[in-house]
């Protein structure tokens, strides 16, 4: 943020815009949503082709009022809870989990992850992953008999009494093929190099019975798809609009219906900066 405010009107104002909208797009993921959130999104996406210095203006005044009420809201909110629940799953011997808790309390508590009521360090098959509003637990490899358990997510805040949610992961030995039907990615995401500011697609064909629900992960982590530059295509690929440096990293595809979960291999997304030349 400091080098924005040095640097912010000496970039052409396309560019500049484009960088606000970006900055937007990362700290309202990040935060609480303000009356601001919907009205900044709007104008980065409607006006994101034509945009001049005084929309760069409005864009940068409303972002720092922005900044400025989610922390407010923040400090108020009372109403705790958890947001995003880990969900059951069923999946193949040797394959990969992933489960997601979220919650609404900040500065973000103590959260950990049990296994059948045992505490899960972050080692070997489980990787744990602090995201801006939780926690995010990936089991890979999956192990049967040892994974196939209900898998807790806890939240202490020392404020009040612990908040738990449960999932309960079913898997498919080595010995039982997968049911017909079962989620598969047909083709592999390929990795992509795109200038910054530009659109860019990761293609993922999935097949199944009932058709599988399509849902991308960055860096292990589930991709925040209410931002106004992330948007799923109707065959289940990513569209990443106006790139920015930030939208670097490992990407991964996942195909679920009621049979199982299926990952694509990862496949990487690199984003070369953009040099303007008066």
């Amino acid at each position: 943020m400091d080098w924005m405010v040095e640097h912010a009107f000496t970039l052409h104002p396309h560019y500049l815009s484009l960088t606000l909208c970006n900055a937007f797009d990362f700290i309202q993921t990040t935060s609480v949503k303000t009356p601001y959130t919907l009205p900044i999104l709007r104008m980065c996406h409607t006006t994101s082709a034509k945009l001049s210095t005084t929309i760069s203006l409005v864009l940068w005044i409303l972002l720092c009022i922005d900044t400025s009420c989610a922390t407010e809201t923040e400090l108020k909110h009372s109403d705790r809870r958890i947001q995003v629940y880990p969900r059951d799953q069923k999946v193949a011997d040797d394959a990969i989990a992933t489960f997601a808790c979220d919650t609404n309390i900040y500065p973000i508590p103590v959260m950990f992850w049990r296994r059948n009521g045992r505490r899960l360090e972050n080692y070997g098959s489980y990787q744990i992953f602090r995201t801006w509003s939780g926690s995010v637990l990936r089991v890979e490899p999956v192990i049967a008999p040892r994974d196939d358990a209900m898998f807790e997510c806890v939240i202490d805040d020392g404020v009040i009494q612990p908040l738990a949610e449960t999932a309960l992961l079913r898997v498919y030995p080595k010995e039982h093929r997968e049911p017909e039907g079962f989620p598969m990615v047909t083709e592999q995401p390929t990795l992509r190099v795109v200038e910054e500011y530009e659109y860019c697609i990761l293609y993922c064909p999935v097949t199944g019975d009932p058709e599988p629900r399509v849902t991308w992960f960055k860096d292990y982590v589930p991709v925040a798809m209410d931002t106004y530059r992330y948007e799923l295509l109707e065959e289940g690929s990513l569209q990443v609009g106006f790139t920015s440096v930030n939208d670097a990293g490992t990407y991964e595809c996942i195909a679920e219906n009621a049979l199982g979960v299926a990952y694509s291999a990862p496949t990487r997304l690199i984003v070369e900066e953009y040099v303007f030349h008066p």
